[in-house]
């Protein structure tokens, strides 16, 4: 890893989401971020379908800081995302609960992925990856998943809402 810290020169923040309940819930989630982002100040983010199960909202390397604490922000990977992703959970969580409960009950959630949680939280039906390695891999914008055959295609915040898997289809994109 300490090869990788010598050569990186900075990182981009890539919020990925991946949803146990169907497309509807990574939409609700990328939609609660792309909220709590706005609260924050936050305009200039990308968001992409994944081409598999949810979306990847990206916060490019020129928006934070060169240095935290004092040290190189490049050389603190993946530390500051990690915090980062985790301070963005922590803001969304009531809500993305609230929204995931609107669209079904709690006991339909719970059928949906076949067991109970010992709490209730969202990141139990949607999870927003906060856990990756220095080493870690992020589908490219316009790359095909491997397994669905569908593009990670860039969105705009105004198709997420109505976000349909035919919009990624090889033939279209």
């Amino acid at each position: 890893a300490s090869r990788y810290n010598e050569l990186r020169k900075g990182w981009d923040l890539i919020i990925d989401m991946d949803s146990k309940i169907g497309m509807i819930g990574s939409q609700l989630c990328a939609a609660e971020i792309v909220k709590f982002l706005k609260r924050m100040k936050i305009q200039n983010y990308g968001i992409k379908f994944s081409g598999s199960r949810g979306f990847h909202i990206c916060l490019t390397w020129n928006m934070f800081p060169q240095d935290v604490n004092f040290k190189p922000l490049a050389k603190q990977y993946p530390d500051i995302p990690r915090i980062l992703v985790n301070f963005i959970r922590e803001n969304i969580k009531e809500n993305l609960m609230q929204a995931l409960l609107v669209v079904k009950p709690a006991k339909e959630l719970l059928e949906l992925i076949g067991e109970a949680p010992s709490e209730l939280s969202p990141f139990f039906f949607v999870d927003v990856e906060n856990s990756w390695g220095s080493r870690h891999m992020f589908r490219a914008p316009f790359s095909l998943n491997e397994k669905k055959w569908l593009v990670s295609v860039p969105i705009n915040e105004n198709q997420l809402k109505d976000f349909s898997e035919s919009i990624a289809k090889p033939q279209i994109v």
